[in-house]
């Protein structure tokens, strides 16, 4: 049997838009949703190492972007790329997606700015 586990995470973090009424540097409480999927083990009933899942996260969003400037630190941000939600999305997933184990499957990165405006991933296709 195959099974879904979503994680969420929120860090603060700021941005820059360049184009109005967005252009200044502004922050946001980010939420980030992980939603990965496996064979459920029959021994620990569960699909992944919560601990090893929580360090990845750990390692791949919250440490590296939290209390930052996202133009300042993430690569395709700091090329000159709007750093929008679609774009945290791909890039998180870019981050994510070769860390976990090979029996886990990456199925979705969700980032949300707001409550009002969030953007979802579903790697290439």
């Amino acid at each position: 049997m195959r099974c879904h586990l979503i994680r969420t995470v929120s860090f603060h973090a700021r941005h820059r838009m360049s184009s109005p009424p967005w252009d200044h540097d502004h922050g946001h409480l980010y939420r980030v949703e992980i939603a990965v999927s496996g064979p459920l083990d029959q021994g620990t009933r569960g699909i992944v190492d919560l601990n090893e899942l929580d360090r990845v996260i750990s390692e791949s969003v919250i440490v590296p972007l939290s209390g930052q400037h996202l133009n300042e630190v993430v690569p395709p941000f700091v090329a000159g790329q709007q750093p929008t939600c679609e774009a945290m999305a791909a890039w998180l997933w870019q981050q994510l997606e070769p860390r976990l184990g090979n029996s886990i499957k990456l199925e979705r990165v969700m980032v949300a700015e707001d409550d009002t405006l969030r953007a979802e991933c579903f790697g290439t296709q």
